[in-house]
């Protein structure tokens, strides 16, 4: 009896960790140096750590995780490939049309960002809200014009007099560097970039209105307090597989990543931990989608190419 068990559990134990067979590729679809990069970084020593293979991290930016994304699917699933993402491998995909991330499985969602408006030097909320009344349009920069960033700003409900002109930028410091040199009046975002807290500090930027969640903006009024309604919006940053990849392989990267994941979030300025595992992640993009649904249904603004 002794000797059955013994083998049993040398069975189960070899079953248990038969993945990974070889290296991990962890595939960050922006450049270095951003939120995803700096989380793929810090899942990388702990992976290696964990699972005594080596953990490569791979940069491939493109519009809407375009590029990574493609690379994944035309090449063979070889079950040791990850993508590293935030909410636009899902908006961007979704209001693009192609709808790739259905090719996808969540495996983890570490955090979340609630969206800011800021504006520059001579902006206040009490301007914002004289221009509303005054009908006067309001240029906002976001990332891009088919994003959650824009749609997000085009849902501020209940004000009929608003009138906003989305300028396109490929990127959230662009925005924070054309608001502060005035070239644009005001920005969406999420003001994690490393020298945000110095800018607002030296009044170069100045947080307008905000969704709620940000302990910096204490002072702030949320968008509700103002009069107008909008749906909560944020960025947040995860991690996906692709369709068929093992059930093990899933199970073990999620609750690998779910550990590490109180460490690694304080790599992430003002981001909110939320630490789902695969189901739950499931269940997130859905809700992901379904206010997606909404906001293209409410969403009336004008867009301008910069």
């Amino acid at each position: 009896m002794i000797k059955l068990l013994s083998i049993f559990l040398f069975v189960f134990v070899n079953l248990a960790h038969a993945w990974p067979t070889k290296d991990i590729t962890l595939i960050v679809p922006f450049a270095p140096g951003g939120p995803s990069d700096i989380v793929a970084r810090a899942y990388q020593q702990e992976l290696e750590q964990t699972f005594k293979v080596n953990v490569l991290v791979k940069y491939m930016p493109g519009p809407a995780h375009s590029i990574a994304i493609n690379h994944i699917l035309n090449n063979e699933n070889d079950g040791h490939t990850f993508l590293q993402v935030n909410d636009d491998f899902i908006s961007g995909q979704y209001l693009a049309g192609t709808r790739l991330y259905e090719q996808f499985v969540p495996v983890h969602i570490i955090g979340k960002h609630p969206f800011v408006m800021f504006g520059g030097p001579g902006t206040s909320q009490e301007k914002f809200l004289a221009d509303v009344k005054a009908g006067n349009v309001i240029n906002v920069g976001t990332i891009g014009v088919n994003s959650l960033y824009s749609l997000w700003v085009g849902n501020i409900q209940n004000k009929p007099s608003l009138k906003l002109n989305l300028v396109p930028y490929k990127g959230g410091a662009d925005i924070i560097r054309d608001v502060i040199a005035g070239h644009v009046t005001y920005g969406v975002g999420t003001l994690s970039t490393a020298n945000a807290d110095e800018f607002i500090k030296d009044g170069k930027l100045k947080p307008i209105l905000h969704v709620g969640g940000d302990a910096r903006f204490k002072n702030v009024l949320s968008i509700n307090e103002l009069g107008m309604t909008a749906f909560t919006a944020n960025t947040w940053i995860g991690t996906f597989a692709r369709k068929n990849t093992p059930p093990q392989a899933i199970e073990q990267m999620s609750l690998t990543l779910k550990r590490i994941a109180p460490a690694v979030i304080k790599n992430l300025r003002q981001f909110e931990i939320v630490n789902l595992t695969s189901k739950d992640a499931e269940k997130f993009v859905a809700s992901e989608i379904q206010m997606l649904d909404q906001l293209t249904k409410n969403a009336n603004i004008q867009k301008t190419v910069q």
